[in-house]
């Protein structure tokens, strides 16, 4: 897809005037920024290095940005990231609620099958008597262990109700996009689960 038609009508003042800007940004970067704005004012297409130093530059503004909001959510990286963490935490709720409905399902199937691998019924029952043992929130927290989205049952509770709200507009859905390459990692937002976390099974999770 491309956003720029191809072949440009070539336009010399242009091109030496952004010049002038990619040699000033050697020095300068907010000469970047003055770049873009140039290509924004004049409705022209941004040539390749300034669209690549651009995104560097915005990159490291973020990493540095400083609020004077207090909280996990008061910066635009943190609240990329505490939106990761609610969406974690609103699809671990929907996961317990597949599992209760599948293993309902298997029970109600177990009993009308007969030669059954005892291994099997053992981990279904025993998943049952863990999501009997424990509510949805209480459960959703589990299933976080080794994510950083790992949070206590009232906080996934909190999250799940931010994020359902949010999913009533499909305009405002939106801010749980994920973005793909590395940019979250460029931005220094880690998430997902943490390297060397050892995968349990679901009954053997405790609060």
């Amino acid at each position: 897809m491309r956003y720029c038609r191809e072949p440009q009508p070539v336009d010399r003042l242009h091109e030496e005037e952004l010049e002038r800007h990619r040699k000033s940004a050697v020095h300068n970067d907010i000469a970047v920024a003055a770049a873009m704005y140039y290509c924004a004012e004049e409705k022209i297409c941004p040539p390749p290095w300034l669209v690549a130093a651009s995104a560097n530059l915005m990159i490291e503004l973020l990493k540095k940005e400083k609020s004077k909001k207090r909280g996990r959510a008061a910066g635009r990286v943190a609240r990329c990231r505490q939106d990761l963490f609610d969406f974690d935490r609103w699809n671990a709720v929907h996961q317990v609620r597949e599992l209760k409905k599948k293993n309902k399902d298997e029970l109600e199937i177990l009993k009308t099958w007969g030669d059954v691998d005892q291994r099997h019924v053992t981990r279904i029952h025993k998943t049952q008597a863990w999501l009997l043992r424990h509510d949805t929130f209480e459960c959703a927290s589990m299933s976080l262990t080794g994510c950083d989205a790992k949070a206590g049952p009232e906080a996934v509770r909190a999250s799940y109700r931010r994020v359902k709200r949010a999913m009533a507009d499909k305009s405002v859905a939106y801010r749980y996009s994920l973005f793909t390459g590395n940019f979250l990692h460029r931005v220094g937002i880690d998430w997902g689960y943490r390297t060397g976390t050892k995968i349990v099974p679901f009954y053997d999770l405790t609060l």
